[in-house]
């Protein structure tokens, strides 16, 4: 049975996004056919975690109908008309696969709004917390424009997200997917025409995340096996202070440059990566210190990224690369002056004298690091197309 579900859900995503006028009458019919078969399946065995999960599946299908088709209608209706999906959060409700598709299905066909109800009356459950929170942190970040709904509904997303991460303080995961979702919310910007999310908002996401997802990953730096994931945590918390402070206005940011180097996020990220480097991958390494680089310069340190360019310790490669990127982010945020005055030229002069003096290898890791450092040469400096 699972075998047939999954081929038949493999054969109708890959007629799904055709308009049904293009399509041959017979097929058009049979996708539907085929819609139709899963949710009786899953009507008559909701009771099973496996064959929920697969037939809940068709929300993807869902997500490539276009617009108006009659496709999108049958499962809209089928899923929610009848309230199967309600009766499966309720009957699974411990169950975390389960409340992952419920919930994404909830955001996808009904808007985030319909996320937030079911996570206020099972706010008890935590793996419907923890879903939850992923599935808003997915649908804000996937949506390059808000429509109205969307827009309308960011204020209470950050009053359940704050509520859940005071709830489940210890939890690691719901705290780091939080930090996420809240950074998604504040990359579309404050609403300035009467709408709901305003500075306060942003303020409050920012000091919940500060309270709540500081201090465990302090402690989870100190436990042997807790590294990786207080770096994950980390990193969404710095995610979440970059966001904030690209799209604060001239009375709100500076306040919160200072208190983005009091909580001392980005620092703290780079001594765990400069300490652990050894044990990660070139690319991870790279990746985590790029951002923990650009947290510290949109918080008024700039000084500080030249100076890990000019060392480009303790991995030569991944290092500079790391700098050379946060420096182009940082610039097209505006902020060239403050790595010019900082020295960054010069940094960049160094590192290639000092290369140069090791004998010049040139191998894949060094090109793609001395190509990154070309390129934010150009951005630094304002030339080569670069404003």
């Amino acid at each position: 049975l699972n075998l047939g579900l999954e081929v038949l859900h493999s054969v109708t995503c890959a007629a799904a996004s055709a308009t049904d006028e293009s399509l041959p009458a017979d097929v058009a019919q049979a996708r539907m056919e085929a819609v139709s078969v899963q949710m009786e399946v899953l009507r008559q065995r909701h009771f099973d975690v496996d064959t929920v999960d697969r037939c809940m599946s068709v929300v993807e299908i869902f997500q490539l109908a276009p617009e108006g088709s009659q496709l999108k209608r049958q499962i809209r209706d089928s899923l929610f008309t009848e309230g199967l999906v309600q009766r499966l959060a309720e009957q699974h409700a411990l169950q975390d696969r389960v409340q992952r598709k419920v919930l994404w299905a909830h955001g996808v066909v009904l808007g985030p709004r319909a996320v937030l109800s079911i996570m206020e009356r099972l706010a008890g459950s935590l793996p419907c917390m923890v879903a939850g929170v992923k599935t808003l942190g997915k649908l804000f970040d996937d949506l390059d424009e808000l429509d109205a709904t969307a827009r309308e509904a960011r204020a209470l997303t950050v009053e359940v997200l704050t509520r859940a991460m005071q709830t489940w303080p210890k939890e690691v995961h719901l705290l780091t997917h939080s930090c996420f979702a809240l950074s998604a919310l504040a990359a579309h910007g404050l609403d300035t025409e009467g709408g709901s999310y305003t500075a306060e908002h942003l303020k409050v996401g920012l000091q919940v995340a500060w309270k709540r997802a500081g201090e465990p990953a302090q402690e989870l730096d100190l436990q042997p096996d807790g590294k990786t994931k207080a770096r994950y945590l980390r990193e969404e918390l710095l995610r979440l202070e970059i966001e904030s402070v690209k799209v604060a206005g001239p009375n709100l940011l500076q306040s919160l440059q200072s208190e983005c180097l009091r909580a001392g996020t980005a620092e703290a990220q780079c001594k765990a990566l400069l300490r652990d480097a050894q044990s990660m991958e070139p690319k991870e390494f790279c990746d985590h210190l790029r951002l923990a680089l650009v947290g510290l310069g949109i918080a008024g340190r700039a000084e500080h990224v030249v100076e890990v360019l000019r060392q480009g310790l303790p991995w030569w490669q991944p290092t500079v690369q790391a700098a050379a990127e946060a420096s182009v982010e940082l610039s097209r945020l505006g902020l060239q002056s403050e790595l010019q005055r900082a020295g960054w030229a010069e940094a960049a002069r160094g590192v290639r004298e000092r290369w140069q003096q090791s004998g010049g290898r040139m191998d894949a890791a060094t090109q793609e690091a001395l190509s990154a450092l070309q390129f934010a040469e150009a951005w630094v400096g304002g030339v080569g197309g670069a404003p």
